[in-house]
């Protein structure tokens, strides 16, 4: 009986939150905070409480027992549909389809300037134009307006602002990172290892908000965890084109999101290089497949700065 009652009154509950949620006089800050605990917080417990008492058996083994029982196609089927149909959504509505912050701002800003097929944007013909347009993460120098970050996050952004389709590629990208983990860890594991890691990456509450953004993270965990996966092929299986892939990935990596990249770069250096003979093949091979993205960075870093080693970032600092 006392459970029943719990049950009702979480529902209850429940249902009041929700009400109120969807009423559109919904407060913000501090007092909706205060709401939250005093009703959403008490609801879950007495329902979480409720559940529990009927639950037979050990839970975590009858979940791994379930997962087990899914073919994988249709696992990743299932969790990649989940988490685009969420992240779309997150993208769409509560982040009202557009950049929230500076950084994806910025992001944006140069997509838009490459959409147009150019690489940089002329600066507004007014005088002091930064008065006009004030931002520290965009940069205007030598008669051009750019984005002060790496490119390669704006680069694959630009086909979707001809489509005005920016919201999706966070969503894109976050399907691609889960199969590439997933398929990462089954390499190392095996297919029960590799799910339940899968479950955990949708339980992360900053994974499925950074990914419904346009922030340059998502292109990057996408780059590095495929990159890490061929790699991981190379190693298993001795095919030794997986390593040109990997560094290209790396190299990829490096041109959108630079700093964590060259500790990655730094570290799997080391490791590999202690692996002896097989491990300077592999170095080798990562080299030689970042050549082209590593290129195509300085580069740009000549166009836009006049000196292959100056990035448009140390302008702005």
């Amino acid at each position: 009986m006392r459970n029943i009652t719990l049950l009702i009154l979480g529902i209850i509950l429940l249902s009041v939150f929700t009400v109120y949620a969807l009423s559109g006089s919904r407060t913000e800050g501090p007092t909706d905070k205060i709401i939250q605990l005093l009703i959403l917080f008490p609801a879950l417990i007495c329902i979480a409480w409720s559940v529990s008492k009927r639950i037979r058996g050990d839970l975590t083994l009858s979940i791994i027992g379930l997962l087990d029982g899914i073919r994988v196609i249709t696992f990743l089927t299932l969790t990649s549909l989940f988490l685009f149909a969420f992240t779309t959504w997150m993208a769409i509505y509560p982040l009202e389809g557009t950049a929230k912050g500076g950084d994806e701002a910025a992001h944006l800003f140069q997509a838009k300037i490459f959409a147009a097929g150019e690489l940089s944007a002329p600066v507004p013909p007014v005088s002091d134009p930064e008065r006009f347009f004030p931002s520290r993460h965009l940069i205007m120098e030598r008669g051009m307006w750019y984005c002060q970050y790496t490119p390669t996050h704006s680069f694959l952004l630009a086909p979707f602002v001809w489509f005005d389709l920016t919201t999706i590629l966070g969503p894109i990208e976050g399907v691609l990172s889960l199969i590439g983990l997933f398929l990462l860890i089954r390499l190392w594991t095996n297919d029960r290892m590799a799910k339940l890691t899968t479950i955990l990456l949708l339980l992360s509450p900053f994974f499925l908000i950074m990914t419904s953004t346009h922030m340059a993270h998502n292109s990057n965990l996408m780059f590095v965890t495929w990159s890490l996966y061929f790699l991981s092929i190379y190693w298993k299986n001795n095919r030794y084109v997986c390593t040109l892939a990997s560094g290209f990935l790396l190299g990829l990596a490096l041109t959108t999101k630079p700093y964590p990249i060259i500790v990655w770069g730094i570290l799997i250096s080391i490791v590999l290089a202690l692996k002896g003979r097989r491990g300077f093949k592999a170095l080798l091979g990562l080299a030689l497949g970042s050549v082209l993205p590593v290129v195509g960075f300085l580069a740009l870093n000549w166009y836009y700065t006049g000196d292959l080693l100056k990035t448009p970032y140390q302008i702005s600092r």
